[in-house]
């Protein structure tokens, strides 16, 4: 084992279980700090009271990480209240959609008028308006939709 130190070698670290020595050595090594602070400021010298509280502390914890965990228990489902459930949509869906829909001003407006003398596709934009042209491309196109060509 590379750069685990002294306390790796202490009797709590070597109890236990490969898996759980780190965790191990990481709790004793804090224990260990709190214990160096109670030596230097004690003021009987005698007293170890301390170090073996936190030592049973430390024992303790460590066969609590070696019990087996508690199987969980199913909990049965509490009984469903009578009450209406929410449909998805409703009111307030309703509402939303109505106030991106399509209204009938907006429907007019998409509709094209295919029998007007103004031209194909913006010519009168494009200054052809009353040009022979534009004239010429919707007879030729009214022939066509009634199946006379000429």
């Amino acid at each position: 084992q590379l750069h685990t130190g002294i306390l790796y070698n202490c009797d709590l670290v070597q109890k236990c279980p490969n898996y759980l020595r780190k965790k191990a050595l990481k709790v004793i090594s804090g224990k260990v700090a709190l214990a160096a602070r109670f030596d230097c400021y004690r003021k009987n010298i005698n007293d170890t009271s301390e170090g073996y509280r936190l030592r049973e502390l430390l024992e303790k914890k460590i066969e609590k990480w070696l019990e087996p965990a508690k199987a969980k228990t199913k909990k049965a489902l509490p009984i469903p209240e009578e009450k209406k459930k929410s449909r998805r949509g409703g009111k307030r869906a309703r509402k939303f959609k109505e106030r991106f829909a399509m209204t009938e001003l907006r429907k007019q407006q998409n509709k094209m008028n295919m029998s007007i003398t103004e031209g194909e596709y913006g010519d009168s934009a494009m200054g052809t308006e009353g040009d022979l042209t534009a004239n010429v491309l919707n007879n030729t196109r009214s022939n066509y939709d009634t199946g006379k060509l000429r």
